[in-house]
């Protein structure tokens, strides 16, 4: 029976080791940066320009307009993902990502802190489109 239990234990043991690895490849973005094209990839936001935010954020009203007007001129599909509606946080964790702050982007594999005028998303933009 005493073999049995810690054989039991050990299997335990290994179990909860391995789910705990799967959150290694959970990344907090909490300033500006990119991500290696490698890790870029593996995430699956090469193709991905995001606008991660909240309701509850005024910096992040303030400054959607311009994010659309940018995207919108430029010819880039953009996702607004909510991080105070379940679903859309779930979806950008699906990602691999977390977040400090609202406003967050992420522009393939560039990502950035804050809100921004809209000249410096068309800038970034064009940074993602020589990508």
């Amino acid at each position: 029976m005493t073999k049995r239990l810690i054989v039991l234990l050990l299997l335990l043991f290994v179990l909860v080791l391995t789910s705990c690895n799967n959150n290694d490849s959970l990344f907090t973005i909490n300033s500006e940066g990119s991500f290696s094209q490698d890790v870029c990839i593996q995430k699956g936001l090469v193709e991905d320009v995001l606008m991660i935010e909240s309701q509850y954020c005024s910096h992040c009203e303030a400054t959607l307009p311009d994010f659309v007007e940018a995207c919108a001129e430029k010819g880039v599909n953009s996702t607004i993902l909510d991080v105070s509606v379940d679903e859309q946080r779930e979806r950008m964790e699906s990602y691999g990502v977390t977040i400090s702050y609202t406003p967050t982007f992420i522009f393939g594999c560039d990502y950035y802190v804050g809100a921004k005028t809209k000249d410096e998303y068309l800038s970034m933009l064009d940074k993602y489109l020589e990508g």
